[in-house]
């Protein structure tokens, strides 16, 4: 039976593979802070630059997929480990493109040892911590965040001391490279929920785990999370300044806003959820979230000024807080301790489902029928949510 490590032990465990997924995150988003300059020299089109950075989404699908077998048959320290290595090696790599073949190619390579890592790490993180696997999801999913507030700025600099657009994914690469001899220093083969354990499972396959009515509820509410997630993170600032004539830099301190009261809020609701359940909380998240989301697209339907939008955007951060740690956290909850890795494959395996689908429906809703047709778009899929979050059933923490 897999054993939890005493608090020392735990911390450096755990400390490493949070840097790791801030590191994560920086990889997924240092091609865009390039992007401008990587276009002039390979001579790409702003659509072709625009597609190659966003590619690493089918990537993480095919690496999301594969992770759950690998994690089983391997253990965690493993697939780990192969996620780390993968994906820095190819943030590495792109750094040396020549052209855009080569640089499609090292981004979806990135987007499969990511989805290997993701998996990995929030099933680390279920595994090590189960009576408080709600808090703990929160913080480690926190660390995304945390990843994007330095990264940004980390990169920038990067580029314009070194006058190359190069260096900045060189620099991310070698980084990943030392946290992967950290982790392999201080991950314990242990750390791990296997098949061929002592714990007695009949049938882990993917398809016995999906007939587990809180895993399939729990994967589409992910793609429905998702799909208004990213909604407004992609659409959000263009409805700003196409729609209420915001200048640039209010988009950007109102979506900074929303980023920081999720970053703050999140760890709290996952706390209480480890108390009283995480039911409640995901239907209060469905019920807020359809209320706000079709108001921040509609504006105009009051004074639409700064003050109104910020509290909007205040108010959809703390509605939204938990989102995919919390739906994680209850698909965990619904599943043995040697079906964590499985489950946690398929729900990641949904959310990107539902990440990819984003751009082009949302897309074809605004450009077709206009920004308040958003905002139903997204009212229905919040409440699509809260509707399958109504029909889940309360989860039990299985320690087994």
């Amino acid at each position: 039976m897999f054993k939890q490590p005493h608090a020392p032990k735990i911390i450096l465990t755990v400390v490493p593979l949070m840097f790791a997924h801030q590191l994560y995150a920086a990889d997924q988003i240092i091609l865009g802070v390039v992007l401008t300059d990587m276009m002039k020299d390979i001579d790409l089109s702003i659509f072709l630059g625009g597609a190659i950075v966003t590619l690493f989404g089918v990537g993480v699908l095919i690496g999301s997929m594969l992770a759950g077998w690998i994690a089983q048959e391997k253990g965690f320290k493993f697939s780990a480990s192969v996620g780390i290595l993968i994906f820095s090696l190819f943030t590495f790599l792109t750094g040396f493109s020549s052209s855009a073949w080569d640089i499609s190619l090292y981004r979806v390579c990135m987007g499969i040892g990511q989805g290997v890592w993701n998996v990995a790490y929030y099933s680390i993180i279920g595994t090590l911590f189960v009576e408080k696997r709600g808090f703990l999801t929160a913080i480690a999913g926190n660390m995304y965040i945390l990843g994007l507030l330095w990264a940004y700025p980390f990169a920038t600099l990067i580029r314009i001391w070194s006058g190359s657009w190069r260096l900045p994914l060189n620099i991310f690469g070698l980084l990943g490279f030392l946290t992967l001899i950290i982790i392999l220093l201080t991950l314990k083969p242990d750390t791990r929920a296997l098949v061929k354990s002592n714990v007695d499972v009949k049938d882990e396959s993917l398809l016995s785990i999906l007939r587990n009515r809180n895993v399939l509820l729990g994967c589409l509410m992910g793609v429905f999370q998702s799909l208004t997630f990213f909604s407004v993170t992609s659409f959000y600032p263009t409805y700003l300044t196409s729609a209420i004539h915001f200048d640039p830099l209010l988009s950007s301190i109102l979506m900074s806003i929303q980023t920081w009261s999720i970053f703050m809020v999140t760890p709290i609701i996952l706390l209480l959820s480890d108390r009283y359940g995480r039911k409640p909380f995901l239907c209060l998240m469905g019920l807020s979230l359809a209320s706000i989301t079709y108001f921040m697209f509609n504006l105009n339907l009051i004074e639409a000024n700064f003050t109104s939008a910020a509290i909007a955007s205040i108010i959809y951060g703390v509605a939204g807080s938990g989102g995919f740690p919390l739906i994680l956290a209850f698909v965990q909850d619904s599943v043995t301790r040697a079906e964590i890795a499985s489950a946690t494959s398929l729900f990641t395996v949904a959310y990107y489902v539902g990440t990819i689908a984003t751009g082009p429906i949302t897309g074809y809703i605004t450009y077709s029928l206009g920004w308040t047709a958003t905002g139903l778009w997204l009212t229905f899929c919040c409440l699509m949510f809260f509707l399958l979050a109504i029909m889940t059933k309360r989860a039990r923490l299985n320690t087994h």
